[in-house]
């Protein structure tokens, strides 16, 4: 088993609590704003802490919730600290899909009354083929992750979705 972590920061001209309500307050609603994910939906169970859902499912294809999703748990929920903790696990994966599952950490820091700071770490866990192809997975996870803050940025500062394709 390979871990292989990843980082991403960018700054949103957003309060800091306008971010946290769209990042983590309305956790379900990743099709919202980000473009990789045609549907999302609750996950059911108890929340931990305050967090107001367990977590979510995305559906990451155009198959639906029996094709690839992304199984994410919240757990923990910083509300005064503004961290966010996900659990995240890919089911329904082809054969020699690279990643097993990883933990997503989400701070946000208030760089200014109107400016936010919001810092991504994934750390994934790679299957066999993952762990040889590590350098590859790295450089592709970090431009969605990279992109999956663009479109958190692009949703807050400018009031819209961009529309983009689902993998097939």
């Amino acid at each position: 088993m390979k871990i292989v972590q990843v980082k991403r920061e960018i700054a949103i001209d957003r309060p800091i609590e306008e971010v946290w309500k769209v990042l983590a307050v309305d956790f379900d609603t990743a099709y919202q704003w980000m473009t990789l994910i045609p549907h999302s939906f609750v996950k059911e169970g108890t929340p931990v802490g305050n967090a107001s859902v367990k977590g979510r499912v995305c559906v990451l294809t155009n198959k639906g919730p029996n094709g690839l999703v992304a199984d994410e748990t919240i757990t923990r929920f910083d509300d005064k600290k503004h961290e966010l903790d996900v659990s995240v696990e890919t089911k329904n994966t082809p054969p020699g899909f690279p990643v097993k599952k990883s933990l997503s950490q989400f701070k946000l820091e208030a760089l200014s009354e109107n400016g936010t700071r919001v810092s991504f770490t994934a750390n994934m866990e790679l299957g066999a083929i993952g762990g040889v192809l590590s350098p590859v997975v790295k450089k592709m996870t970090g431009t969605q992750f990279g992109k999956m803050l663009e479109d958190l940025k692009n949703h807050l500062e400018k009031g819209r979705h961009l529309t983009g394709e689902a993998a097939a």
